[in-house]
């Protein structure tokens, strides 16, 4: 394992509360613009890159995150875990934690996928795809982006980084891997035993991740659930959909405001 591979883009006060940003299946940054300029410099974020390639497995993933959050900054951190990120957050508690953790959040996150068919299947369609026909598809993601992204500049300015990155085969490679340990994680006898809060960030209109069921999990299995806030303008990318939402559920749960 090349620990190295992990990237952080660091931002904030390094006196200030540390959120440890874990993405989804996309595996980097490239959609948090909005979220990270309205976050505000008192929070010290870490934005983790995973590296692109498929043969990690989610201690892997935790290990060196860990290794790399440990590297950067002293002291306790949250994590803000969206969509895939979430398995990887379970796998860093998992195992010996470096340093103790003040909370989760789950934007759009889950325990167990509630429809693990619907990630199969997504696998199975993507992966039987070759790279050089994937590049297409995102031909018309810009002109959905400018749409779904409407309130959030910062996120369709980075659009094109975005699908850039997307195209390579590697990275494609490596959203199907991540898709395949979604299948594999089953992380709900460690959250039973978690007693740090856990909240649900989550967009109204998300058909990645039924929210609801993932809520209703968490009610009654998670001794550390706190509660949910629900974007009623946002989709599954809630923290880019609704980014000045998402930006005041977390500060509130961090227990900042401004």
């Amino acid at each position: 394992m090349n620990a190295p591979e992990v990237r952080l883009e660091v931002q904030g006060d390094p006196a200030g509360p540390v959120l440890v940003y874990l993405p989804g299946v996309h595996g980097d940054a490239t959609l948090l613009g909005s979220f990270r300029a309205r976050l505000g410099d008192d929070v010290r974020l870490l934005a983790v890159s995973y590296p692109a390639g498929h043969s990690w497995n989610l201690a892997d993933h935790a290990a060196a995150i860990w290794e790399a959050v440990t590297k950067a900054t002293p002291g306790p951190v949250w994590l803000l875990a969206e969509s895939f990120g979430s398995q990887v957050a379970w796998a860093m508690l998992s195992a010996a934690v470096p340093r103790p953790v003040n909370g989760v959040i789950l934007a759009g996150g889950f325990v167990r996928h509630p429809w693990l068919w619907a990630v199969t299947l997504t696998r199975r369609l993507l992966g039987g795809l070759p790279p050089a026909a994937v590049g297409p598809l995102f031909h018309v993601y810009p002109l959905w982006a400018r749409i779904a992204y409407r309130h959030a500049p910062e996120v369709v300015a980075a659009v094109p980084d975005f699908v850039q990155r997307r195209r390579q085969p590697a990275d494609h490679a490596a959203l199907i891997h991540r898709l395949r340990l979604i299948e594999l994680a089953d992380f709900q006898a460690t959250v039973r035993t978690l007693d740090l809060p856990v909240w649900q960030l989550t967009g109204r209109w998300d058909p990645v991740v039924p929210w609801w069921a993932v809520r209703g999990w968490l009610r009654e299995k998670c001794p550390g659930y706190r509660g949910t806030d629900v974007r009623r303008r946002a989709d599954h990318v809630v923290l880019a959909t609704d980014a000045e939402g998402s930006v005041a559920a977390v500060r509130r749960w961090m227990g900042f405001s401004r």
